[in-house]
This record gives C-alpha cells, sequence and structure tokens, in this order.
C-alpha cells in the first residue's frame, strides 16, 4: 500500500515540472508574464516560437505517460489499474496546480493526453486525429481540444468495452 500511495505522490510531483516556464526562464523569459500567461505549449510557442512550444508540448505529453508506465512497471496485474489511474489524475493534477509556482500551472492538455496514450492509446490516437484536424481547419487549438476531449469517452467506450 506504501507503493501505490508513493506512485500516485511521484505523479504529482513529475506532473508539477513546469516545462514552459523553464522553457522561458532559458530564454531570459517568465512566460506567465507574457502572451496569455499560461505556461502551456500554445503560449510557449506564441512566445517563444514553434520549435520551443513543440519540445513543451511533447515533454508534457512524456510527462502524463511517464507515471502510469512507472505504476505498469510495479503493479503489472489488471487488479492494480486503480494505481495507474490515480497516478494519471496525480500528474495532471501537479501540472494544473504545480507547487514549484504556487499552485499555478497550465490547463492540462498536453499532460491529459499522455495520461490517455498511456492508460488507452487507440481512443486517445484517434483524439489526436480529431484535435490535429479541427485545428488544422479552424486555426483553433482550443476548439480542438474541447472536442477531442469530448470524443474521447465515446471512444473509450466502444472500442474499450
Amino acid at each position: 500500500m506504501l507503493t501505490n500511495i508513493l506512485v500516485i505522490i511521484a505523479g504529482y510531483f513529475i506532473g508539477a515540472i513546469p516545462f514552459g516556464y523553464i522553457a522561458g526562464k532559458m530564454r531570459g523569459i517568465d512566460i506567465r508574464k507574457e502572451g496569455s500567461g499560461n505556461i502551456g505549449s500554445t503560449n510557449v510557442a506564441r512566445v517563444l516560437g514553434k520549435k520551443t512550444g513543440r519540445i513543451v508540448q511533447v515533454l508534457d505529453i512524456v510527462k502524463g505517460i511517464a507515471p502510469v508506465l512507472i505504476a505498469y512497471i510495479i503493479f503489472p496485474d489488471q487488479n492494480e489499474m486503480w494505481v495507474r489511474v490515480a497516478a494519471g489524475c496525480a500528474v495532471i493534477a501537479g501540472h494544473n496546480w504545480t507547487i514549484f509556482l504556487g499552485f499555478k500551472g497550465g490547463k492540462g492538455v498536453n499532460t491529459s493526453l499522455g495520461v490517455a496514450l498511456a492508460l488507452m492509446p487507440v481512443p486517445a490516437l484517434l483524439c489526436f486525429a480529431i484535435w490535429a484536424v479541427v485545428v488544422k481547419i479552424w486555426k483553433y487549438i482550443s476548439l480542438g481540444s474541447i472536442i477531442a476531449s469530448a470524443a474521447f469517452p465515446f471512444f473509450v467506450f466502444f472500442l474499450e468495452w
């Protein structure tokens, strides 16, 4: 039981690493005071450039995958699925309310994608494809995120059960 708790706590602290903020600081910029003020990859791309935004996006996705994968390695038994899900929730909470920035973090979209990829890769990839198409057509990242998030439970229902 102690191991379960430690994995979940580790998930929070992995999620709390503010990659967007770090990317800004590496260039002498406090990303929270520029653009939308958000530390996520969209604001980073707008302020620091698309390449840096993509790097932050990938890092935020990977940090969503990492705690779930760690939980899977430690607890490969399907009966411990709750630990993987809890670690996923913890990493998203860490990203959204990072202890390192006064509990003000990002929106958690990329980190949530990472968690979804680790837990249910096929529905997550389909949602990512929807996101990409919506963003390409309408040029609104937030619209793509909302539509993809709304589609996820349907894909899970029809493809995973």
